[in-house]
C-alpha cells in the first residue's frame, strides 16, 4: 500500500498472507529511523487460476430391473488442468469423467483442483436419473372379429406400456404348442383367420421381452360366427303345367 502501513518482523523475514491476485510493492523502513525506507523490488504479481468449471449430464436407467444410470462430466476448465469429481459430497473423490451404476435419486458433483485439493465447486444443475416402468403387455384386444367362421379379416391390437418407446412386435401363431412368427410386426395385426395367437413385444433398449395372447377359435372368443351348415331341403311338387312348386332350405349358423 505504498507505505500506508507497516508491519514488524522479530527476525530477517516476512510473510504477507491471505493476498488477492494483484500488483503489489514492498517497501523496508528502519524502525528507529522510520524516513529511511527503501522500495526492496519491482512490483510483484499474484496471479490466480481461472474459476473452476465443468458441465455435467446424465443418462437415465434403460430397464425396469437395472442400476445403470450415468453421470457424465465434460467441458472441463480453469484451475490447474487437473481435477477430481466426488457424487457423495466430498467423502469419495475420482478423476475419471464418468459416474456409472447409479440407481434412481437426484445426485449433485463436486468438483475440485487435484493440485489444490481447497479449491472445490459444486456443479450445477444437480441431476435426476430416473428408472422407466416395467414393460408389459396390458392387454391383446379384439379390433375386428372375424365375418365369417372360415375367414381371415380378424384384427387384433396390442396394447402395450413402460419400458421406452419405440417398441417391436413380432406376431405369432401357435400350431399346437409351436408358435411361429407370420410376418406382421406392428401393434395391429390384420387379415387373421381362427388361430391361437401370441404378440412377444421388446423396448428400444431390448429390456426383455414380453407377450400377451388372443385366440380367435371357437368356445374361447364371441367374435367368430358359428359355422354356416346346411341341414336339408323339401321339395313341394304341384300338377304338371303350373308353376307354384315351392323348395324350402334348412340351415344354421
Amino acid at each position: 500500500d505504498r507505505g500506508m502501513t507497516w508491519q514488524s518482523s522479530g527476525g530477517n523475514s516476512y510473510n504477507y498472507t491471505n493476498l488477492a491476485a494483484g500488483n503489489y510493492h514492498v517497501y523496508m523502513r528502519d524502525m528507529d529511523h522510520p524516513s529511511c525506507t527503501k522500495l526492496l523490488s519491482d512490483p510483484l504479481q499474484i496471479t490466480q487460476p481461472d474459476p473452476l468449471v465443468a458441465s455435467v449430464t446424465a443418462t437415465n436407467i434403460t430397464c425396469f430391473s437395472k442400476n445403470d444410470g450415468i453421470i457424465t462430466v465434460s467441458s472441463t476448465g480453469g484451475g490447474s488442468g487437473q481435477y477430481e469429481f466426488s457424487r457423495s459430497g466430498g467423502t469419495s473423490w475420482q478423476e475419471g469423467l464418468t459416474f456409472t451404476g447409479l440407481t434412481t435419486g437426484t445426485y449433485t458433483i463436486l468438483m475440485r483442483d487435484k493440485n489444490y485439493p481447497s479449491c472445490v465447486v459444486t456443479l450445477t444443475p444437480s441431476l435426476t436419473i430416473t428408472r422407466p416402468a416395467q414393460l408389459k403387455v396390458d392387454d391383446v384386444s379384439i379390433l375386428k372379429g372375424l365375418t365369417c367362421n372360415e375367414g381371415s379379416d380378424g384384427q387384433l391390437e396390442a396394447i402395450v406400456s413402460g419400458g421406452t418407446t419405440p417398441y417391436s412386435y413380432t406376431l405369432g401363431k401357435y400350431t399346437g404348442m409351436t408358435w411361429s412368427p407370420i410376418g406382421q410386426t406392428n401393434a395391429i395385426a390384420t387379415n387373421l383367420a381362427q388361430g391361437w395367437y401370441e404378440v412377444r413385444v421388446n423396448d428400444a433398449n431390448s429390456c426383455g421381452v414380453v407377450t400377451g395372447g388372443e385366440y380367435f377359435l371357437e368356445g374361447y372368443t364371441d367374435s367368430i360366427p358359428p359355422v354356416f351348415i346346411f341341414d336339408s331341403a323339401s321339395v313341394v311338387s304341384t300338377c304338371a303345367g303350373m308353376n307354384n312348386g315351392s323348395i324350402t332350405i334348412y340351415a344354421q349358423g
